[in-house]
């Protein structure tokens, strides 16, 4: 190999661990502290004329024990989550860490109990996700469920609203399950 060839091979391959390297920071440092409050309004014709709008907070992708979301921060979250009155909380999955650099395992009865505290006209609902499910999705359940959060896998759950019945489905997660829309 010729020594202009070897340069530009040097040049691409710490280009190439350069990047690595800074997503691996992204991911690791910054990303989980990265905490998003948005408001969305969706329309849709199904919604009856006239009626209330219904605020629904939704919590994704928590992975307690990440760095720098601790259950302090978690409690943040829910704190400010609640300050936005709700009338009904969707939590998507994965709260729990396993083998995460500079993160700290968090038993998921802690987060439970830290997810409990949220609040909202019609309740706390929960689907579990892969990483849930990795660790102990059996348990996560009913560590929800032991502090009020119904937790929804190929479940549907009838709300009776002030202006209607309202149908909640929570679908098993895609990678660790069996998502079943039609057995619903």
């Amino acid at each position: 190999m010729n020594l202009r060839c070897s340069r530009r091979l040097t040049a691409v391959s710490a280009l190439l661990c350069g990047l690595a390297l800074l997503t691996v920071a992204w991911a690791v440092l910054i990303e989980p502290s990265l905490v998003q409050l948005r408001e969305v309004r969706i329309a849709t014709e199904r919604w009856p004329t006239g009626k209330t709008p219904l605020r629904i907070a939704v919590l994704a992708d928590l992975h307690v024990g990440a760095p720098h979301f601790d259950l302090a921060k978690l409690d943040e979250v829910v704190a400010q989550v609640n300050a936005g009155q709700p009338d009904l909380v969707a939590l998507l999955g994965d709260y729990v860490i396993h083998g995460v650099p500079f993160g700290r395992f968090v038993a998921p009865a802690a987060t439970a109990r830290s997810l409990a505290a949220l609040r909202s006209r019609h309740g706390t609902f929960a689907v579990l996700g892969n990483h849930d499910w990795w660790y102990d999705g059996p348990g996560i359940r009913r560590a929800f469920e032991s502090h009020g959060i119904v937790v929804l896998d190929n479940e549907v759950q009838a709300l009776d609203l002030p202006d209607g019945r309202l149908w909640l489905a929570g679908l098993a997660d895609d990678t660790t399950g069996q998502p079943d829309v039609r057995g619903l």
